[in-house]
């Protein structure tokens, strides 16, 4: 195992890349052996990620921003990847797996992935194949920026085919430069939407969640509609990850584009959790109602949020869960006794964050399988309500409303892969979400989950 080297500072992202280059070509002549890892990194001048991002083109490309855009990445390429498919092998197991590569790598090398949400495919939906049930991918090169610095990093694994890897990283580096600015994002217009399930079948699957609830066999059920597109043109994923940043800066961004026409993309106010050592960092959140036209309504709304006994209801459910599944991991537990209003550019959310001081020494594939999927994402009791998403949902989640993010051997972040799209050619699906209770109101929860997909709406009609 070697640790990262710095190679200094550097006056352009050009700069940097010839350095790069020179390294790759003197490591390579040496012949290393097989499993043998390398990092470099190097300090750059300013660059926006996402610029940097869209002027490279290579089949692999990832990026990541945290909530407050302290951190942001820009990754493409793979230096190693471990990709399971559906059945292949157990969503802890594969998770072991990739966590347990962490360890023998040096320092700073992240991972970025996600999983599916359920264990098993629905429906025989084939949408989400090439996805696989885990895939995490560590990248060739990365532009990382943060509040000090930004920086070029580039990650080498020897494989048993050299000649690919010469391939690939000569043909990264070789292209490395420093963006043009961002122009604006051109998007075709949708010619053809269809919700999965429709308006009829979404009150029939309330009717049966309430059924369910009053017999006493759930206390809540989170229920989804998949929203498809159809364009004239294929879409650029690259574009429509330039336009969400724009209209949703206060979320977590992410992008795993697999492929010239294939993405996953999302602006989710979700964080999972976040781990730095043994600090962990989660919260519940649970509870929506639109932001209003002005300062009073706006008011008026998170004040009706806040005392509506449903929604209360529904996030001190979420919440306790969060507590139950730390308080197995920690020392001690911390929560915020009333959970605060989170006020998002078009929603506002109920929120309590928890936090906690791991036991040593704990995987982070045990946290994800414990805390995943909370009650927001599934309901409640687990168990059950996963089989009815299953039954009811007349289509497979996939990635969707599971854990994304990024992995290194002492730091984590994961968000809950909400408000989010599927890119597919000339085909978009919205993904969208309701916790229902036992006195939901169908169009109530029908008007949340068009609210929830409303910064793709104004990016697609604008």
């Amino acid at each position: 195992m070697t640790s990262p080297v710095s190679i200094g500072s550097f006056d352009s992202i050009e700069q940097a890349a010839v350095a790069l280059q020179a390294l790759f070509r003197t490591t390579m002549a040496a012949r290393p052996a097989m499993g043998s890892a390398f990092r470099w990194e190097a300090k750059v001048p300013d660059t926006e990620p996402l610029a940097w991002l869209n002027h490279q083109d290579n089949l692999i490309r990832m990026y990541c921003s945290n909530r407050e855009r302290r951190l942001q990445i820009a990754a493409l390429g793979v230096a190693d990847m471990l990709r399971y498919k559906d059945g292949e092998t157990e969503l802890h197991e594969a998770l072991q797996h990739v966590f347990a590569r962490l360890h023998e790598l040096p320092e700073g090398m992240r991972f970025y992935g996600g999983m599916r949400f359920a264990e098993e495919v629905s429906h025989g939906d084939p949408t989400w194949h090439r996805f696989g049930r885990v895939r995490f991918v560590l990248p060739a090169v990365e532009l990382l920026r943060d509040d000090t610095c930004t920086m070029l990093a580039m990650n080498l694994v020897i494989s048993d085919e050299p000649a690919r890897e010469i391939h690939q990283y000569s043909a990264i580096l070789q292209a490395l430069t420093t963006p043009p600015p961002l122009t604006a994002a051109h998007l075709p217009l949708p010619v053809k939407r269809v919700n999965h399930p429709d308006r009829d079948q979404w009150e029939d699957m309330i009717s049966h969640a309430r059924h369910l609830m009053a017999g006493g066999t759930l206390e809540k059920l989170v229920l989804a509609r998949r929203c498809v597109f159809d364009f004239g043109e294929p879409l650029n994923p690259m574009a429509l990850l330039q336009r969400l940043h724009e209209a949703s800066p206060d979320s977590f961004h992410f992008c795993f584009n697999y492929g010239n026409e294939i993405a996953f993309i999302g602006a989710t106010p979700e964080r999972l959790y976040q781990r730095k050592g043994n600090q962990l960092l989660s919260e519940a959140l649970a509870g929506t109602r639109p932001r209003g036209a002005t300062e009073e309504d706006d008011a008026w709304l998170a004040s009706e949020l806040m005392a509506s006994a449903k929604e209360r209801s529904e996030h001190q459910l979420v919440a306790d869960a969060i507590v139950g599944v730390l308080s197995n991991f920690c020392t001690s537990v911390h929560r915020h006794p009333t959970p605060e209003i989170l006020k998002l550019q078009y929603v506002q959310h109920l929120r309590t964050v928890i936090s906690g001081e791991l036991r040593d020494p704990i995987s982070d594939a045990d946290l994800l399988m414990a805390l995943h999927p909370t009650p927001a994402m599934g309901g409640w009791p687990r168990a059950i309500a996963m089989q009815k998403i299953a039954d009811l949902e007349p289509f497979d989640r996939g990635w969707y409303a599971a854990p994304i993010g990024w992995v290194k051997r002492d730091e984590a972040e994961f968000a809950v892969a909400i408000r989010c799209a599927l890119v597919e050619g000339s085909r978009l699906a919205l993904y969208s979400g309701a916790g229902i209770m036992p006195d939901s109101d169908p169009e109530q929860e029908w008007r949340e989950i068009e609210s929830k997909i409303g910064n793709f709406l104004r990016i697609l009609t604008s």
